[in-house]
């Protein structure tokens, strides 16, 4: 069975690969994981990578800036500032698995 959540999150392109690229594998596991809704997940959509957080079915504006503010830190802590500001965030609606 399936469920609808939001997620919200950088497209990869190629400025953004290559600054992940030169981070330790170890370190970027800490950030990344697949494991865990404390840090960041990586995604694809309609042919695209993402960079974010699942958002569940929150709608408040008030909620999906302060994600967005927790992404940009996350990311901040392992690539420079300007490469995420002037990076566009998506939000859209993806399936996820129920657990």
């Amino acid at each position: 069975m399936f469920n609808l959540s939001l997620f919200l999150g950088f497209p990869v392109n190629r400025s953004f690969e290559d600054a992940l690229s030169q981070i330790d594998p170890k370190v970027l596991k800490l950030y990344i994981s697949e494991q865990s809704d404390n840090y960041l997940r990586e995604i694809a959509f309609e042919g695209t990578r993402y960079v974010g957080k699942y958002a569940g079915e929150i709608a408040e504006v008030a909620d999906i800036t302060l994600l967005e503010k927790n992404i940009q830190s996350i990311l901040s802590k392992m690539i420079p500032n300007p490469l995420i500001e002037n990076m566009p965030l998506a939000v859209f609606a993806v399936r996820t698995p129920l657990i």
